[in-house]
């Protein structure tokens, strides 16, 4: 359980704790969808292989691979930057239709800013079939 927790908590012994508690928190606790993000959250930033082997833990321990935070970001709004996670996020049944606090999917949070991730954009097009918002760079 220890590996367990180092890996998807993350890099110190405080990082650990979230990871056992969302695995031993009651299906009902109101805090439980929280902490499920936050820990997913953790092993996104990981390095994509890491992250993934992570990411799979965290769902053979039972997290929601849909939880939001607060803001209404989704684990993929977090994967942002990352379309092997993306895609590996997608098979496991995340879904990309969230919008966070700003009404944005990951497709358009991901069009947006200043220097957007063309091949981020692509992938969640592909996934979605949809097309990228009307604000959205080209790719030109």
């Amino acid at each position: 359980e220890d590996q367990d927790a180092a890996l998807i908590g993350g890099r110190n012994a405080a990082t650990r704790r979230p990871a056992h508690t969302a695995c031993r928190l009651d299906q009902q606790s109101p805090r439980r969808h929280e902490i499920e993000r936050a820990v997913l959250v953790e092993a996104v930033e990981l390095d994509e292989d890491d992250a993934i082997t992570a990411i799979e833990l965290c769902l053979e321990r039972g997290l929601d691979i849909n939880a939001v935070s607060t803001s209404g970001e989704s684990v993929v709004h977090s994967a942002l930057g990352s379309p092997k996670i993306i895609r590996f996020l997608v098979q496991k049944g995340a879904r990309l239709d969230f919008e966070n606090k700003q009404g944005r999917t990951p497709l358009e949070q991901a069009s947006t800013g200043r220097e957007p991730d063309l091949e981020t954009i692509a992938v969640l097009k592909e996934l979605t079939g949809a097309s990228a918002p009307k604000d959205a760079p080209s790719g030109k």
